[in-house]
């Protein structure tokens, strides 16, 4: 087996699937670390409870749990449709790299500038006092340091051009009004002091908007795609209850998607390989 691929699929192997198994690892890893050190995931401490009477915090295993299928679900549902979908690189996805290119600078500057952190999250006192900027810029900003840039750099260079190969200019829509709604305007409204920032619930938006264009070519991937599409959903309805807001943001993508027109009507099969096939001879 050559290690240097000779066709597009050959590349698209090599490119997406570690991708996706690293965004598919890394939460497992970073839960089993957690579990292990008896610290806290995502601030929020695993174990609760003194003593003989501490107990797993189950709420927050069932979020972890939920997070978990619905990024697993997003991710099989997205290599399919790259595996489907024709060439991945045409047209230029020009919007998602201009989203990932202004989020990737600034998130890098925000570590040789700290005040950029501290003048883009999340801050209600701000926001009152009319700041009203900051209902976008902490998509712009990873408050948890690197692990969050690491994490939502490669679920953004995964996910964003395929779904402008489908949604075109409207992944702007996709992408920011998912992340403002379904996560700014919940935070600021029933969070008590909200605070941080990061892109992840704009990529969820992103992936609701991918669940959908599954759902309505359905009938063109294998049938384990609905059940896929359903575990991805379904979960985003049980976090929303408990205050994730990236099941709010999945949500908001998914209704978005439903409003829209999709750029391509079909997905292309793959054509045969004709390479080899004897070619007729003139007489």
């Amino acid at each position: 087996m050559p290690i240097i691929p000779h066709s597009r699929q050959g590349w698209l192997r090599l490119l997406v699937f570690p991708f996706a198994a690293y965004l598919l690892i890394a939460p497992a890893l970073s839960f089993l670390v957690a579990l292990h050190s008896s610290s806290k995931l995502n601030g929020v401490p695993i174990f609760v409870g003194h003593g003989s009477e501490a107990h797993l915090n189950y709420g927050l295993i069932a979020v972890g749990l939920a997070e978990y299928l619905t990024i697993g679900s997003a991710f099989v549902c997205a290599i399919r449709l790259y595996r489907r979908s024709g060439e991945v690189m045409k047209p230029l996805p020009i919007v998602a790299i201009l989203i990932f290119g202004v989020t990737a600078l600034i998130s890098g500057l925000q570590f040789v500038f700290p005040q950029i952190l501290f003048e883009f999250r999340r801050s209600s006192e701000a926001l009152w006092a009319g700041e009203w900027w900051r209902l976008v810029t902490p998509l712009f900003v990873q408050s948890a340091g690197w692990s969050q840039c690491v994490n939502n750099g490669l679920a953004a260079l995964f996910l964003l051009p395929l779904a402008e190969k489908f949604y075109g200019k409207r992944l702007l829509a996709l992408y920011f009004v998912s992340g403002i709604i379904g996560s700014e305007v919940f935070f600021y409204t029933l969070e008590p002091s909200p605070n941080g920032g990061g892109s992840s619930v704009a990529i969820y938006g992103v992936m609701g908007g991918l669940f959908i264009f599954a759902f309505r070519h359905r009938r063109e991937f294998p049938r384990s795609t609905i059940g896929f599409v359903i575990s991805g959903l379904c979960p985003s309805v049980f976090l929303g209850f408990r205050h994730d807001f990236h099941g709010t943001g999945i949500l908001t993508g998914a209704l978005l998607a439903c409003m829209m027109r999709t750029r391509l009507q079909t997905i292309p099969k793959t054509p045969p390989n004709t390479a080899l096939e004897p070619t007729a001879t003139a007489p």
